[in-house]
This record gives C-alpha cells, structure tokens and sequence, in this order.
C-alpha cells in the first residue's frame, strides 16, 4: 500500500498545473539568450523605428493617435491642388466655401485621412462662370458626392456635367494625400 502513495506521489509531481510549459532542450538553452549589442547599432535601430513611427515625436511606438485638422488648412490645401492643376475645357478658379471637419489618425504606424466637408467651387468653361456645389464629401464617399451645378449659360454648365466624375474624383484624391505637414 505504501509503495502506492509513494508511486503517485512521484506521478503528481511529473503532471502538474503547467503540463503545457515546455522544458528548453539543450541545443535552444543558448538560442533565446540576451545579447549585448553596441551603441551604434542601438542608434540605426532606434532611427528606424522612428521612421516608422509616423506621429508624433511622443508617441515613437506608433499607437493610436488623433489629430484635428483646421478646416482653413484643409482649404489652403485644397486651394493649392486646384491652382496645380492641370488645364482642359474648363477649370477650377477657387474655393467659394468650405466647411466642415477633419481628422487625421495614425494607429499601428500607419496614417488615415477622415473627413467630411461641404464645398462650393467656383469655375469656369465656355467663357461662362458658375459654382459646383458639393455635399457631403467624406472619406469613405469614394469620390462620388451629391452636387448642385449653377452657372451664367448652361453651355458651360454642360461641359461641367459631362466632366463631373473627374471633377468628384480630383476633389475626392487631393483630400486624401493631404499628409499633415502642418
């Protein structure tokens, strides 16, 4: 009867509450050791993680990050796209109005743009002037926005129709590179 106990004491001590941790073998004993490394390796590691770090200078991990957006940066930019772009037909002359909000996030290192505005452009095609009134341009809209077109002839507000898609999705793309060098 004795040698029983004895034999499941030797057993409890073989199977315990952590049966799932696995003993290191020999040859992996060195493998996950520590390792000194020199201080110019320690600064190149330290650089490349804060090229990475697309934040703030506090926040060098890359984690969640929320930065508001003037809506008068937004329109600067927005002005500064418009003015480069390239000529056709018909062309954007400015910005009426612009209201609305803006976020920039970053979150594992990573930046996203979110957005929702109301713009009134002002244009010009066939010697006539009008505005493009856009609602709801958000970030998620994909470049595709209710609008209003209002012009002096509607020559000018034909060509302006037939070109709406690329005019939605111009608006749409500036919007989204905007990369927060502020």
């Amino acid at each position: 009867m004795q040698k029983t106990k004895e034999n499941q004491g030797e057993r409890s001590k073989e199977v315990s509450y952590t049966y799932w941790v696995s003993k290191p073998t020999p040859e992996a004993k060195g493998v996950f050791a520590p390792q000194k490394i020199d201080q110019q390796e320690a600064e190149k590691i330290s650089e490349l993680c804060r090229q990475m770090s697309q934040g703030s200078s506090w926040n060098s991990a890359g984690t969640w990050e929320e930065k508001a957006i003037p809506c008068d940066v937004m329109k600067k930019y927005l002005k500064t796209c418009i003015e480069n772009m390239p000529q056709k037909e018909w062309r954007l002359t400015g910005i009426k109005e612009m209201s609305g909000d803006c976020t920039m996030v970053t979150s594992k290192g990573k930046r996203r743009m979110g957005f929702e505005y109301k713009i009134t452009l002002e244009y010009e095609a066939n010697k006539t002037k009008g505005t493009i009134k856009l609602k709801e341009v958000t970030d998620y809209s994909e470049g595709k926005f209710e609008c209003k077109i209002k012009g002096d002839g509607s020559a000018g507000e034909e060509v302006i129709a037939k070109n709406l898609n690329e005019i939605m999705k111009f608006i749409f793309d500036s919007l989204k590179s905007y990369q927060g060098l502020t």
